[in-house]
């Protein structure tokens, strides 16, 4: 019985590190890329911006053109035509902010800047999915009042609406409700050398994410795609805590580490119950008086 209770208590411990690991996983994975800095004067937590979204018909027509062959001697028409295209915009209201140079602990100065990060989702998705921070795509806040944010993308209403920007592309079918929201960021980007890579961060603060506003690709053509513009005043509370649900083999994270503890737990008990069982036969055997023929 002491060996099924050793093992036992292995298992534990080995049920404990698993689920202590399971919880680094989940620290880390809300915001991998983002750090806390040192730097002096310190840097504040920006305030829960405040933005609005709206798509607008920018359709244009590209008017006709004529070119004269140098070779045939003819003058050579082009016919016009018509474009189809809706303009996202994101209009950011700004807070007074003004850029400055920090100096770290190590001495290393930094220059301190305010940017904005943008998801979406769509309307009828009830997870915001990763919640990560790439610092390649941050949008550098503008001077002014405001931080304007727009696409122009190619409309059909038969077709998707196809939006493009520096390195990503993204395609909605007419009639698409797409949920933005919009998050605050103060500090300075830069590389951490680890595990042989260097790795980019960003260092600083970030604030809450916005009220999610919500644009609606029209269905045709005759539908207006105008969206109120009304820049709202107060943070969405049910959306700062965005679901970080992370499956394994179709399960999520709480069922999957469930059913390795179970089985853990009864592999070890097993294996004892079989070398206890061994061990007595064993002794047995060799307990068994021999009888002389």
């Amino acid at each position: 019985m002491n060996k099924i209770f050793s093992v036992f208590i292995c298992a534990l411990l080995v049920c404990t590190l698993f689920f202590a690991g399971l919880s680094c996983i989940g620290e880390t994975q809300a915001q991998p890329y983002v750090r806390k800095s040192d730097v002096t004067p310190p840097i504040k937590k920006p305030a829960t911006p405040a933005f609005t979204a709206k798509i607008f018909d920018s359709s244009y027509d590209i008017p006709p053109t004529a070119t004269f062959n140098t070779f045939t001697g003819q003058t050579e028409t082009q016919p016009g035509s018509h474009i189809d295209a809706i303009t996202l915009e994101l209009r950011i209201k700004n807070e007074p902010f003004t850029s400055y140079t920090g100096t770290t602990e190590s001495g290393s100065s930094w220059n301190v800047h305010f940017s904005y990060y943008i998801r979406l989702k769509g309307h009828y998705d009830q997870n915001w999915g990763e919640d990560t921070c790439n610092v390649d795509k941050l949008l550098t806040r503008n001077d002014g009042a405001e931080t304007v944010c727009s696409f122009q993308g190619v409309y059909s209403s038969t077709e998707n609406m196809e939006l493009r920007g520096d390195g990503w592309i993204f395609t909605f079918p007419p009639g698409a409700e797409i949920d933005f929201q919009v998050r605050a960021m103060i500090g300075y980007i830069g590389r951490v050398v680890e595990g042989g890579m260097a790795p980019w961060y960003f260092f600083g603060e970030v604030s809450d994410w916005s009220t999610t506003q919500t644009v609606t690709i029209p269905k045709s053509s005759n539908e207006s795609p105008n969206q109120p513009d009304t820049m709202p005043s107060s943070p969405d509370t049910s959306s700062q805590s965005p679901s970080h649900e992370l499956t394994i083999a179709g399960l999520n994270l709480v069922d999957f580490s469930l059913g390795v503890v179970v089985g853990v737990i009864i592999t070890g008990l097993s294996i004892a119950l079989i070398c206890e069982k061994r061990k007595n036969a064993r002794y047995k055997r060799d307990t068994q008086p021999q009888t002389d023929i």
